[in-house]
């Protein structure tokens, strides 16, 4: 299960910055953490031509390690 809580978006000229945090669920963790990790997103717009309003480069900075290693203890737990 995928959520996000805070977030916020900037436009400059043709390009849109967003940063959020995203709250994760793991599937299979019968505690049910919800695990929060700062996510940022950058894209540029096509802003003439055939192609206008379409993206042209998409970026996503986020660190998933903390999922990746709840998912692993599960794995491990389940695996037991």
């Amino acid at each position: 299960m995928l959520t996000s809580t805070y977030s916020i978006t900037d436009v400059v000229g043709n390009r849109v910055y967003h940063a959020a945090y995203i709250r994760y669920r793991v599937k299979g963790d019968v505690v049910e953490n919800e695990i929060e990790i700062p996510a940022a997103g950058n894209f540029e717009l096509i802003i003439s031509g055939e192609e206008k309003g379409l993206i042209r480069n998409f970026d996503v900075f986020l660190d998933n390690s903390p999922v990746k290693e709840r998912i692993q203890a599960i794995f491990e737990k389940e695996k037991a």
